[in-house]
Protein backbone atom coordinates (compact mmCIF):
# COMPACT_ATOMS: atom_id res chain seq x y z
CA UNK A 1 0.00 0.00 0.00
CA UNK A 2 2.94 2.54 0.80
CA UNK A 3 4.72 2.16 -2.02
CA UNK A 4 1.77 2.48 -4.29
CA UNK A 5 1.52 5.70 -2.62
CA UNK A 6 4.81 6.05 -3.20
CA UNK A 7 5.05 5.66 -6.54
CA UNK A 8 1.98 8.24 -6.99
CA UNK A 9 3.51 10.80 -5.32
CA UNK A 10 6.92 10.38 -7.56
CA UNK A 11 4.29 10.60 -10.80
CA UNK A 12 2.77 13.45 -9.99
CA UNK A 13 6.10 15.15 -8.88
CA UNK A 14 7.42 14.48 -12.38
CA UNK A 15 4.82 16.12 -14.05
CA UNK A 16 5.51 19.15 -11.94
CA UNK A 17 8.94 19.00 -13.42
CA UNK A 18 8.09 18.60 -16.71
CA UNK A 19 6.17 21.40 -16.88
CA UNK A 20 6.39 24.01 -13.89
CA UNK A 21 9.10 23.09 -11.41
CA UNK A 22 12.37 22.02 -12.86
CA UNK A 23 14.61 22.61 -9.58
CA UNK A 24 12.59 20.11 -7.67
CA UNK A 25 14.62 17.11 -10.60
CA UNK A 26 17.20 16.38 -9.32
CA UNK A 27 15.63 15.14 -6.02
CA UNK A 28 12.97 13.52 -7.14
CA UNK A 29 14.88 12.18 -10.24
CA UNK A 30 16.78 10.30 -6.86
CA UNK A 31 13.52 9.57 -5.33
CA UNK A 32 12.28 7.37 -8.32
CA UNK A 33 15.35 5.44 -7.93
CA UNK A 34 13.21 3.82 -4.99
CA UNK A 35 9.84 3.71 -6.49
CA UNK A 36 9.79 -0.22 -6.00
CA UNK A 37 10.93 -0.39 -2.50
CA UNK A 38 11.13 2.68 -0.45
CA UNK A 39 12.16 2.75 2.77
CA UNK A 40 11.40 5.43 6.05
CA UNK A 41 14.11 7.81 4.94
CA UNK A 42 13.12 8.37 1.20
CA UNK A 43 9.45 8.85 2.95
CA UNK A 44 11.55 11.61 4.84
CA UNK A 45 13.20 13.23 2.34
CA UNK A 46 10.27 13.29 0.20
CA UNK A 47 8.21 15.20 2.99
CA UNK A 48 11.14 17.43 3.17
CA UNK A 49 10.50 17.89 -1.34
CA UNK A 50 6.49 18.65 -0.30
CA UNK A 51 7.36 20.84 2.10
CA UNK A 52 9.43 22.71 -0.05
CA UNK A 53 7.04 23.19 -2.24
CA UNK A 54 4.07 24.23 -0.05
CA UNK A 55 6.97 26.99 0.73
CA UNK A 56 7.47 27.79 -2.76
CA UNK A 57 4.21 27.98 -4.40
CA UNK A 58 4.54 31.38 -6.21
CA UNK A 59 7.85 29.99 -7.78
CA UNK A 60 7.65 28.34 -10.97
CA UNK A 61 7.86 28.47 -14.85
CA UNK A 62 5.18 30.51 -16.40
CA UNK A 63 4.29 30.71 -20.19
CA UNK A 64 2.81 33.85 -21.46
CA UNK A 65 2.68 33.02 -25.20
CA UNK A 66 5.24 32.79 -27.61
CA UNK A 67 9.02 34.44 -26.78
CA UNK A 68 9.61 37.15 -29.30
CA UNK A 69 12.48 34.84 -31.03
CA UNK A 70 9.96 31.89 -32.21
CA UNK A 71 7.29 34.24 -33.22
CA UNK A 72 10.24 35.58 -35.64
CA UNK A 73 11.18 32.11 -37.00
CA UNK A 74 7.25 30.94 -37.02
CA UNK A 75 6.90 34.69 -39.35
CA UNK A 76 9.90 33.58 -41.61
CA UNK A 77 9.07 29.52 -41.70
CA UNK A 78 5.50 31.20 -42.89
CA UNK A 79 6.92 32.86 -45.69
CA UNK A 80 8.72 30.44 -46.87
CA UNK A 81 6.12 28.15 -47.52
CA UNK A 82 3.46 30.43 -48.99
Amino acid sequence: MLQKEYAQIIRSLGILINYTRPDIAYAVNRLSRYTSNPVESHWIVLEKVMRYLKETMTYGLHYNGYPSVLESTQMQIGLVTQ
